[in-house]
């Protein structure tokens, strides 16, 4: 029979999936605050970097924490659910509304139907709000490569989601956050004149670098109780394998 004291602590590495909010994330102190004082000051920002660079931990274990004591926090929401079959909704459209909603405890969410048929700014207007929720929103999109990589030919419907997203935007009461990985950045540029501020704002991580590496590794460690130290030669890990 195997005691409490036999079973191994969890491990504290969470692999290729991104760091959850209410975890901590480690390496990330300057790139967090940098991005939550520009988002508040220019309302409209697109966050890029290389694949694998963290921007959905960022965002979701550092970021949203900090704007959840200023802003009605909505998503992230993506832009990849399938369209329905024989619905004349925008795809895109419908596939942002239904991830909102999702951010909404269960007995509060409206009938997917009914969100899938509403435009961006219909949704917005009409989604449930706690009484205590903070008057300014901010809406946040996660890998928004997918409105170029989803259905790459449908052209029309990438316009109409970037026609209502615009609209929606022109409301001063509404920030957004926009991340995207880097590579796609140039494609971005046909539907970016449909945007307020035409996705100027921009802010970029990089990979994390050595020392910042470090810091995650023992930060992420000590989480799990366990501890990460420098060998007899007196370099780290990380020093080794650099």
């Amino acid at each position: 029979m195997i005691g409490p004291s036999m079973i191994a602590p969890a491990n504290p590495f969470v692999g290729p999936r991104p760091i959850e909010a209410g975890q901590r994330i480690f390496g990330r102190v300057r790139e967090i605050d940098e991005l939550y004082y520009l988002l508040s000051a220019e309302r409209i920002v697109l966050l890029h970097s290389p694949s694998g660079a963290g921007k959905s931990s960022l965002i979701l274990a550092g970021l949203i924490p900090r704007l959840a004591e200023r802003f009605d926090v909505r998503g992230p929401t993506r832009l990849n659910t399938q369209p329905s079959e024989g619905a004349a909704a925008n795809r895109y459209v419908r596939s942002a509304n239904l991830g909102f909603e999702q951010g909404l405890p269960e007995q509060r969410r409206r009938a997917d139907d009914l969100v899938s048929s509403m435009t961006l700014a219909n949704y917005g207007e009409g989604r449930s709000r706690r009484r205590s929720a903070p008057q300014n929103v901010v809406l946040i999109f996660d890998q928004f490569e997918e409105i170029l990589t989803t259905d790459p030919l449908g052209f029309d419907a990438k316009h109409e989601f970037f026609r209502q997203l615009g609209e929606l935007l022109q409301d001063p009461r509404i920030w957004a956050l926009f991340a995207l990985r880097e590579d796609f950045l140039a494609q971005l540029d046909p539907y970016a004149d449909q945007i307020p501020t035409h996705l100027k704002n921009r802010f970029r991580i990089d990979l994390l670098s050595r020392a910042a590496a470090e810091k995650a590794i023992v930060g992420t460690a000590a989480e799990g109780g366990r501890t990460f130290k420098p060998d007899e030669s007196g370099r780290s890990s990380a020093e080794k394998l650099a």
